[in-house]
């Protein structure tokens, strides 16, 4: 599945690999993924910008922006941008365990007799 976000009218492909993480942590001085939920909005847009850079080069072409274009966003701009990247953020670095069948679970009643 190819994650996409819009930026000002443009769709950008997103990745958030190890390398990606491995870049941003590094940049703001953190060695925790957990932090990143809790983050400044701009140090957040760094991530984004790593990461649209990321889906470029997978896709095999070059990114048209720099870090400059995501950090001079003002506060309507950034959130909605936040609000396309995060959900595709968490579950790229969130493992897959499947999906619960509900099957072989005994049901639990608090029901008594």
């Amino acid at each position: 599945m190819r994650d996409t976000i819009t930026f000002r009218g443009k769709e950008y492909r997103v990745e958030v690999d190890m390398c990606v993480l491995d870049q941003y942590l590094r940049a703001v001085g953190s060695n925790r993924i957990s932090e990143v939920e809790a983050a400044m909005p701009m140090d957040i847009m760094l991530l984004v910008y790593l990461s649209m850079s990321e889906g470029a080069e997978l896709d095999g072409i070059e990114l048209d922006l720099e870090p400059k274009d995501l950090k001079r966003l003002r506060k309507p701009e950034y959130e909605t941008l936040l609000e396309e990247f995060m959900p595709i953020f968490r579950r790229q670095v969130t493992p897959d365990l499947g999906e619960d069948d509900g099957k072989d679970k005994k049901k639990v009643t608090t029901d008594r007799p």
